[in-house]
């Protein structure tokens, strides 16, 4: 059993998702409550100049750049990739002071509530899903293992091991007081889980509801490349609900229902967020399971 001895918190990584911003800023009268016995735990803001100008990045997606092809391709001349490469020199794989987790704290407009992105089916990742889910039941568990663990292209894949948490609805450049308190319960379960694993005192836990990510859906475009249509009422603000085959997913501007070409029931999430309207992505789909 490998144990977590080092834990990084991240915020920032997105300059206007402002629960990551606030809790580093205010790490030294916040961070103390995280620290479990034999755990080292940091904050760190990963990008402060999107932060300063309160945008999500200032060149392109941190939170895209770290892709193991990525990490060995050396410096790349733009803001986030600068940042990247530095990163991954300090607290990547091939660094002394890899963290063992790191945690990366992310803002949703949409109406996921509080969730655990969790990158690997691997028994440590299964049993912090079920710790969070009985301590936390509210909390939406969704497994993101379409590809390995070190070919995700996200910050948190720089530790031995990376999860990140998504609150939401919050605006962008807004922090919101109750997901803020949500995101402390959180991470605080988070914590205690790695406390309790580190001694082999997880115990037995009951399986959990969980969502695995299957494929992101765009919104249907015209013959000149424009959106068509909107994210259906029906769905909106409903993530994770499921979406039966035939039901409606989107309504056109003329008001006429476009269903989603799904053969089995989904359950739609990151439904209408705003950061990836420039990708004409509506929302991400996923299959649910029992882990």
């Amino acid at each position: 059993m490998t144990k977590t001895n080092t834990v990084l918190f991240t915020g920032g990584t997105h300059g206007n998702e402002l629960t990551g911003v606030r809790l580093i800023e205010h790490w030294v009268s916040l961070g103390a409550q995280f620290t479990r016995p034999g755990i080292s735990v940091k904050g760190l803001m990963t990008n402060p100049k999107a932060v300063l100008q309160r945008v999500r990045f200032v060149d392109e997606d941190l939170n895209r750049q770290f892709a193991l092809e990525q990490q060995k391709s050396g410096a790349r001349d733009f803001h986030e990739g600068l940042i990247a490469t530095h990163l991954t020199a300090q607290i990547g794989p091939q660094s002394a002071a890899q963290p063992d987790l790191i945690v990366d704290i992310h803002n949703t407009t949409s109406h996921m509530g509080a969730t655990l992105i969790l990158l690997a089916n691997d028994r440590f990742n299964q049993q912090l899903a079920r710790f969070v889910f009985n301590r936390m039941p509210q909390c939406n568990i969704l497994l993101e293992d379409e590809k390995p663990f070190e070919e995700h292209v996200y910050l948190c894949t720089l530790g031995k091991r990376g999860v990140m948490i998504e609150m939401g609805a919050q605006p962008q450049g807004v922090c919101r007081a109750a997901l803020f308190k949500q995101s402390i319960q959180l991470l605080n379960h988070i914590m205690d889980f790695c406390a309790l694993w580190n001694t082999g005192n997880v115990g037995d836990l009951p399986p959990c509801k969980a969502y695995r990510f299957v494929e992101n859906i765009k919104f249907p475009l015209n013959h000149q490349g424009l959106v068509d249509a909107m994210v259906h009422p029906s769905i909106q603000d409903n993530d994770f609900a499921p979406l039966a085959p035939g039901a409606p997913a989107f309504i056109d501007f003329a008001g006429n229902a476009i269903p989603l070409d799904n053969t089995n029931t989904v359950y739609p999430h990151f439904i209408n967020e705003a950061a990836y309207q420039r990708s004409h992505v509506a929302f991400a789909t996923a299959t649910t399971f029992e882990w």
